[in-house]
């Protein structure tokens, strides 16, 4: 994928002079400890979330925050931002001012792109590049385009989504190189809490990232919920649903999506 990321105030990500290995330990570290911070404030009531919230504002040790989204320190969690939580596929509300600001911005962005002549690509792809946070080159999206927000949003070279996409991408939504996506696909990052009703009521949400591999194929009326990663050469039929991880180099359909076969290999 051609390295045209928009940096966004919203960017969380660090680097990391170590090394791949370095950084593959600290990504499987800062993840894991998502993982359980998450996992322990989907127990508690909104009331002890609310506390929670405001111990860590106030530069409190909470335990459980430690290397949770590229936090190094337990005290570091009292500088995100709800929106820096979304991101992170930590627990946030959505009423948020400053989520509430990128959203608006987002759909009013893909609303202008939406509202192009048809033949104005020139004019369409500098919008994508601009909306996006990364726009692969030769990349093609087909109006109709829905966003949540666009930035969390990234297209590999040469991939080609067709009409009315729908990208809710409170996570990231990573689309690899020269992956096909047919009409009214649907990328699904959103969650609410299930069985704490009390939390869901209170509307606190998260969410997880969407991946796929290089040249993916999905057909039409897709869905592709949260936390899923499709593998590179996958096909997937038309009006499957897909919940779970897909491995390479198969053909998956059906809702919930499952493996039918695997791709013959030409000799």
């Amino acid at each position: 994928m051609t390295d045209t990321t928009r940096p966004t105030s919203a960017n969380a990500s660090t680097s990391n002079s170590a090394g791949t290995s370095g950084s593959a330990s600290a990504k499987t570290s800062t993840n894991s400890a998502a993982a359980n911070n998450l996992a322990a404030e989907l127990r508690l009531t909104p009331e002890q979330l609310a506390e929670r919230m405001k111990n860590r504002h106030a530069g409190h040790d909470v335990e459980g925050d430690a290397g949770v989204a590229g936090v190094t320190r337990p005290t570091d969690f009292a500088t995100l931002s709800m929106l820096q939580r979304m991101i992170a596929g930590q627990l946030y509300r959505a009423d948020d001012s400053e989520i509430r600001a990128a959203s608006i911005a987002g759909k009013s962005a893909a609303q202008a792109i939406n509202r192009l002549d048809f033949d104005d690509d020139e004019t369409r792809n500098r919008m994508l590049a601009e909306l996006l946070g990364t726009f692969g080159e030769g990349a093609t999206v087909i109006p109709d385009i829905t966003v949540d927000y666009g930035f969390n949003i990234h297209i590999g070279d040469h991939t080609f989504v067709n009409f009315h996409s729908v990208f809710l991408d409170v996570c990231p939504i990573t689309i690899g190189d020269h992956c096909q996506i047919g009409p009214r696909a649907q990328f699904l990052t959103p969650l609410h809490p299930i069985d704490n009703v009390d939390l869901r009521a209170a509307e606190w949400e998260y969410g997880a990232p969407i991946t796929l591999e290089d040249n993916v194929w999905l057909a039409g009326g897709v869905t592709v919920c949260a936390g899923v990663t499709i593998g590179a050469d996958t096909v997937v039929g038309a009006g499957s649903v897909v919940t779970r991880d897909l491995p390479p180099g198969v053909v998956a359909v059906g809702s919930p999506a499952r493996v039918i076969r695997e791709l013959r290999q030409e000799a």
